[in-house]
């Protein structure tokens, strides 16, 4: 089974209403408007969090940690030799160099 793109947004994201028309751009453009073209609708997605944990291996340093709440506030912090620290963050926004990074996969909200 496959999904267009606006099929996938329409599940996930919410729509602005906006309607964009390939065509109707095409037009306004002053190019020759193609015969089959199909209209997209704009989407916000809403952002999507999860709890990561960040284990330091380390026995005697601090790792610091990096990441974006799911309000959008960036954290900087350091998590301690040899500790665990679980954060809700956005997806793709947790950094932790020497540290090892786990997305548990468990969806939050801040």
């Amino acid at each position: 089974m496959s999904l267009s793109f606006t099929q996938i947004n329409a599940s996930l994201c919410i729509p602005t209403g906006t309607p964009y028309s390939l065509r109707g751009m095409s037009a306004a453009a002053g190019f020759s408007t193609p015969d089959a073209v199909s209209e997209f609708i704009g989407y916000v997605c809403p952002t999507v969090c999860y709890i990561f944990d960040i284990y330091n291996p380390d026995q005697n340093y601090d790792v610091y940690l990096n990441y974006i709440e799911c309000n959008g506030t960036p954290v900087a912090t350091t998590v301690g030799p040899q500790y665990t620290m679980s954060v809700c963050a956005q997806d793709y926004s947790v950094s932790a160099p020497g540290g090892i990074i786990t997305n548990t996969s468990v969806l939050c909200v801040p």
